[in-house]
């Protein structure tokens, strides 16, 4: 069954209501297929998210240079430069 508040946010945004009758017959189809349907627009979100914004640090868009972090696109070399700069980076909050 494909969840239509799921998918609305996902997509960040109240479904219209062309969509929303459109999810509803998809449901009505049996559950392997509107599975396979839900899990097809889960995948094409997630790849969406890693082409549309590129790294959060750098804007680097090459996918196999990214990975997720906290939801967020990140590459490779960011994460190694705040790895490895990490004490030169961050200040005591109290200071």
């Amino acid at each position: 069954m494909i969840n239509k508040l799921a998918i609305a946010a996902l997509i960040g945004r109240k479904l219209t209501d062309r969509e929303v009758t459109v999810l509803e017959w998809l449901n009505g189809w049996e559950p392997d297929t509107s599975s396979t349907v839900a899990k097809l627009i889960q995948a094409a979100y997630q790849n969406g998210r890693y082409h549309a914004s590129g790294c959060f640090v750098c804007g680097e868009s090459e996918y196999e240079k990214l990975a997720l972090f906290q939801n967020k696109p990140i590459c490779k070399d960011c994460v190694k430069s705040i790895v490895d700069n990490f004490d030169k980076l961050v200040k005591p909050i109290n200071s």
